[in-house]
């Protein structure tokens, strides 16, 4: 019931709409009891051959078809316009959810487990909202009325056929567990179906140079298999189910004609004719709502095991809306990081006791080998993680708390490989601002020699960029990304300096773009090109998690440490 209930939970501001909806359509369902009151007019009027009365019943029975006709129009109309709304405002809301998780959370599970979650278990639910709680609803409502006519007709038989469907509601809820375990297993298998084919889109050009198509062939068709066990197990288990409900129904039918024989026999004069037909229609309306009961409980442990992945989502941690306290700090400084200390899983130290702090206007950049700490140091200052020891704070005059969006809107990011949205030029440069004007966007386009280029396309700054930027080259996208950050024009820049290398055109328009964007700003750089090693304020080496050297270029040289080695590799 627990289930039911969270399902009809979904239709929160619809609910009176689809009520109404239902109740429309259960009408329909409801003419088992009228056609059984007609049939016992009709041939208790045929026996006393009075034709009045049989003419007003056929009458009768046009004018109520007419009648649930409209009604049931009507239910349809009302029960799918509010399922439609219900299932679009949980799509909109786990949407939202998404984008308001925190990044771990995002790190933790695969792209195409989430598509999967929005897409196959919403799905799932919308057909409960259609079908599964349409049905139950209006065989619940016959079923009851039934019964009751039922009784009034004659007590003792009504028993006796109640007592008979109540054992087949009792066999069909024996397979409610092993449905309910079944439907999980495939929604699950779904998702990894979804996942591999989210691995072949976004990794398509990995897939083409190292000649992989017949792997990822077998990986999907081994996914794809699982799949097909687990459909096939669960359409096993319902085979048998709908197979027993068939056998018990035959036998139901041959049950009630023996006993409304013996009743017949022994009752004669207090059991009519009529009374048997009426009897006999309803219960059949009887034996489909228990049937009903039954396998709608099997099949809407499909609709459990979606609603229960969706609401998964939907209870999945939120970034925090505020940081930690953070001390008041000496006016020059725009960032203090001070004894913190790291680490994702809370057992592996990523980060262990840093300290650093940058002057407002000045640069400092982060260099060492890989896996040291340095994406880590800039995703703390993002705030995509919080420290688990030590403090991050932002210019000293701010020592209150800072919500999650004014901490973002102190900082523009341009992260090594440029994430562009399959969109136009022009939006994926206003991203950095909200409501950036055209001006605004050409000026930033110009500060990060990208206005040349982009006019030269097809549709100039309207031309649409496609999946993650595919249309545009490597050094075309860095040029963007540096344009969404000058547009935003925040007084703290994150650079992290793609390594990948580009032709020497390209590699001369970046650089003069870089430093336009750094231009009186507060600028931490993750530094692989030796220029920007050599012009920073400062420099910290990172390696292991810990800051093991720190100075500028000169100090460092003539210490001949790590630096230095670095400083040779990259020189030459």
């Amino acid at each position: 019931m627990q289930g039911i209930k969270n399902l009809y939970s979904l239709l929160k501001g619809n609910r009176l709409r689809y009520s109404i909806g239902l109740v429309c359509i259960s009408m329909l369902n409801l003419n088992q009891i009228f056609i059984a009151t007609i049939y016992l007019v009709i041939f208790d009027g045929i026996i006393a051959q009075d034709i009045s009365l049989v003419l007003n019943a056929v009458y009768g029975l046009i004018a109520l078809t007419f009648f649930l006709t409209i009604l049931v129009l009507i239910g349809h109309i009302l029960i799918r316009v509010s399922s439609i709304k219900a299932i679009s405002f949980l799509r909109a809301k786990a949407f939202n959810k998404m984008l308001k998780i925190s990044i771990q959370n995002h790190s933790q599970g695969h792209s195409g487990d989430f598509i999967s979650r929005v897409t196959n278990d919403i799905q799932v639910l919308e057909k409960s909202l259609t079908e599964y709680l349409l049905n139950i609803t209006g065989t619940f409502l016959v079923g009851i009325a039934c019964i009751t006519y039922m009784f009034i007709l004659n007590w003792k038989l009504a028993l006796g056929l109640l007592t008979w469907n109540l054992i087949t509601l009792g066999i069909s809820s024996l397979f409610i567990n092993p449905m309910k375990e079944s439907s999980d297993k495939v929604q699950k298998k779904l998702s990894s179906t979804t996942t591999a084919i989210s691995d072949i889109i976004t990794g398509a050009s990995v897939i083409k140079l190292y000649n992989l198509k017949n792997k990822m062939a077998r990986r999907y068709e081994q996914k794809n298999k699982s799949v097909y066990k687990a459909v096939s197990k669960r359409v096993e288990i319902s085979a048998v189910m709908r197979g027993l409900n068939s056998f018990l129904r035959t036998f139901s039918a041959i049950g009630f004609i023996a006993i409304a024989s013996i009743f017949i026999m022994k009752e004669k004069g207090d059991f009519t004719f009529g009374q048997v037909l009426a009897i006999n229609q309803l219960q059949h309306g009887v034996r489909i709502f228990f049937q009903s009961l039954g396998e709608f409980l099997n099949q809407v442990q499909e609709s459990f095991a979606g609603l229960d992945r969706v609401n998964e989502l939907l209870e999945m941690e939120e970034e925090p809306t505020h940081f930690k306290k953070m001390p008041a700090l000496n006016n020059n400084n725009a960032i203090a990081v001070e004894n913190v200390s790291f680490s994702y899983n809370c057992t592996d130290t990523v980060l262990n006791n840093i300290s650093f702090e940058v002057r407002e206007g000045g640069t400092v950049a982060i260099v060492g080998p890989s896996g040291g700490g340095k994406s880590t140091i800039f995703k703390l200052l993002l705030g995509l993680y919080q420290p688990q020891d030590g403090s991050i704070s932002y210019f000293g005059e701010m020592g209150h708390d800072y919500s999650i969006d004014s901490l973002r809107s102190l900082m523009a990011y341009v992260p090594q490989d440029p994430y562009l949205f399959n969109g136009t030029v022009k939006e994926n440069i206003s991203y950095g601002k909200k409501d950036a004007s055209d001006c605004e966007i050409f000026a930033a386009a110009k500060a990060a020699n990208a206005h040349d280029f982009i006019s030269s396309l097809e549709n100039g700054y309207d031309t649409m960029v496609g999946e993650r930027g595919i249309f545009l080259s490597g050094g075309q996208k860095q040029r963007i990304a540096i344009a969404r950050a000058i547009v935003k024009d925040a007084p703290i820049l994150l650079l992290d300096e793609a390594t990948s290398s580009l032709d020497n055109e390209s590699e001369k328009l970046v650089q003069n773009a870089f430093s336009n964007l750094m231009q009186n700003k507060t600028t931490v750089i993750i530094a692989h090109r030796l220029s920007t090693i050599k012009n920073s304020d400062s420099i910290l080496v990172v390696e292991h998690g810990q800051i093991i050297e720190r100075g500028n270029h000169d100090e460092l040289l003539t210490r001949a440490g790590v630096y230095t080695g670095l400083y040779s590799k990259l020189s030459g």
